[in-house]
């Protein structure tokens, strides 16, 4: 007997595993088919859940940034605003204090009428 032990574990002739193998597969095709469907079901949920809280996730996510966006351009804007009417303030002392309030621009240019 060659101890070719790779061929035949423990003794058992080598042409009886390609039949074992196929009597293992069957019955996780089609053997019990409550408790495969039970475990997909399962699997199907939790990914279903985890797939639900990727997208709570990141919509929360999105949320916080638009916010932030949102802070920011408003604190821009307020700052800018608050510049200008500063600048404004200014400029209105200092023509106040450096003569009397010129008359305010007209909306367009006057062209002056032409004589007669």
């Amino acid at each position: 007997w060659a101890p070719n032990s790779a061929s035949a574990p423990s003794g058992r002739p080598p042409h009886s595993r390609p039949q074992h193998s196929s009597v293992v597969v069957g019955p996780l095709q089609t053997g019990c088919p409550g408790v495969v469907d039970e475990m997909e079901r399962l699997l199907h949920l939790r990914l279903q859940e985890q797939r639900q809280q990727e997208q709570q996730r990141q919509q929360l996510l999105e949320q916080q940034e638009l916010m932030e966006l949102q802070q920011m351009r408003m604190h821009r804007y307020q700052q800018q605003h608050q510049q200008r009417q500063q600048q404004q303030l200014l400029d209105q002392q200092g023509r106040q204090q450096l003569m009397p309030p010129p008359p305010p621009p007209p909306a367009f240019p006057v062209q002056p009428l032409p004589l007669p």
